[in-house]
């Protein structure tokens, strides 16, 4: 009886065992506190990011003495906007309770290592420390995500879309913008503009002329707010010619000089062929180049010939002739009788 009673004891004892051990093992769900930071780097030190997504298609984010580039793009500068969200976003995502634990879990939400919507890589100094798996969406504006170095699967509020893998995607798309205040003077081929306190109007008029001030001030528009589509690279095609060349003085005694070229085998058709077999309308491809910069610019074509119209007549209109208004608004001399 005492030994029946000792075994029990045993057994008891060797339960209450198990219990406390399980109770108290580490597992990987122990790590879930709201408050704990899931990415845990020092984003300060991050200088080079690669995302690739699920057709292998990567693109490199480097940072070259405090400024972000784009490698595999001749050095284009990234959006500091668009890098800047980025490195904030992913730097305030909290710890959330795991949706999977396993691979198995991993694989399911599209965040295995071979199985992936996007692949971020994080590296410091050039070494990698880090590499987050994006996955399936449960909902608006959120996604899966699991770190390389967990088999925990996370919810956290992010689009797998504000991370693409096109450079263009990522290009500064403000670089050629200032503001237009800061111009004192613009110099094409054959006249010049000259802003007197913010008006800016056309040098060496005639008397009787005078500037069209709104439609000169919407050119000028164009050019301090000079948007693109892609870069064309720092190397000029050859069969790109020079058509035009004009240039921006500013305030600040900054010159800035610009060059259109067109590439003449480039034919786009518009509309369709007549009764008479007449070719097609030639659509040319434009490129611009600034001398602040090294890169070639795809330009939207309205905004390219909009300053390639640029004429001296564009912009002038002759000045009101008052006289008539003048002689009858003359007080009448009253008549002299000779009497």
């Amino acid at each position: 009886m005492s030994k029946n009673i000792s075994l029990l004891s045993i057994i008891l004892v060797f339960q209450l065992g198990l219990t406390w051990f399980f109770q108290n093992k580490p597992s990987q769900t122990a790590v879930y506190q709201k408050t704990a930071t899931l990415v845990d780097v020092n984003f300060d030190n991050i200088n080079k990011i690669n995302v690739t997504d699920n057709e292998n298609k990567e693109i490199i984010l480097y940072k070259d003495k405090g400024t972000w580039k784009l490698p595999d793009s001749d050095n284009f500068p990234v959006s500091q906007e668009k890098i800047d969200g980025l490195i904030k976003k992913i730097a305030g995502f909290k710890r959330p309770r795991p949706v999977g634990t396993s691979e198995i879990a991993a694989k399911q939400f599209s965040v295995s290592d071979d199985k992936f919507e996007r692949k971020i890589d994080l590296f410091e100094n050039d070494k990698k420390i880090t590499t987050i798996f994006l996955g399936t969406s449960p909902g608006f504006r959120k996604v899966h995500l699991r770190l390389a170095s967990e088999e925990l699967t996370y919810s956290v509020e992010f689009n797998t879309y504000d991370v693409p893998t096109k450079d263009q995607d990522w290009f500064e798309k403000d670089l050629l913008v200032f503001d237009k205040k800061d111009i004192e003077s613009v110099k094409f081929e054959k006249f010049n503009v000259l802003n007197q306190d913010g008006n800016y109007i056309l040098e060496g008029l005639k008397q009787n002329e005078e500037t069209k001030t709104e439609t000169l001030s919407n050119l000028i528009s164009s050019i301090s707010n000079l948007s693109f589509s892609d870069v064309a690279g720092i190397k000029l095609k050859s069969n790109y010619k020079s058509l035009m060349t004009f240039s921006v003085s500013k305030k600040d005694k900054n010159k800035i000089s610009y060059e259109i070229y067109a590439d003449d085998n480039k034919k786009e058709t518009k509309g369709t062929v007549n009764k008479d077999n007449e070719e097609n309308e030639k659509q040319k491809s434009y490129v611009l180049k600034s001398s602040e910069y090294p890169y070639f610019f795809q330009v939207s074509t309205y905004t390219i010939e909009k300053i390639l119209n640029a004429k001296l007549q564009n912009y002038t209109k002759q000045k009101a002739d008052n006289s008539n208004e003048n002689i009858s608004s003359s007080p009448l001399k009253p008549e002299v009788s000779g009497n």
